[in-house]
């Protein structure tokens, strides 16, 4: 199960590359079959995990634990 959710996650972000890297190269007018790079999928990975980080910081607690 959690296998199919990380492939479902990458095929996502796989998908959202593809249709930015489009855009991209449509403002450019680049050729149909030219390869954008201005746009890698670690980068977009990257700006990803820092909003999440920003979104919801790591914390050092212990919850639910009792004495």
């Amino acid at each position: 199960m959690y296998r199919r959710l990380l492939e479902g996650i990458a095929y996502l972000f796989r998908e959202v590359w593809v249709v930015l890297t489009k855009k991209f190269a449509r403002l450019v007018k680049a050729p149909p079959h030219a390869w954008i790079g201005a746009l890698t999928l670690q980068q977009m990975i990257e700006w990803f995990v820092h909003a999440l980080t920003e979104l919801h910081p790591e914390t050092q607690e212990v919850t639910g634990f009792q004495t």
